[in-house]
């Protein structure tokens, strides 16, 4: 779609950093503290086991979504 779009341009107006804010807020320093916080209230080896997990629940969020 990009390839055939040559026209198509990159508006980086409020909204679009507003979304780049919330991706590296929530989906990177979020995710860091939880982790964390769940090997020090959980076993690191079940925490570590869960990391197989993670995948498998995304596509299927993903495919709901």
């Amino acid at each position: 779609w990009e390839i055939q779009q040559l026209s198509t341009s990159l508006v980086l107006d409020l909204k679009f950093w507003g979304w780049i804010t919330y991706l590296g807020v929530f989906c990177s320093a979020i995710a860091f503290f939880l982790w964390n916080w769940s090997i020090k209230k959980i076993s690191p080896v079940i925490v570590a086991t869960s990391m197989y997990i993670k995948t498998p629940v995304a596509l299927l969020i993903g495919s709901i979504m």
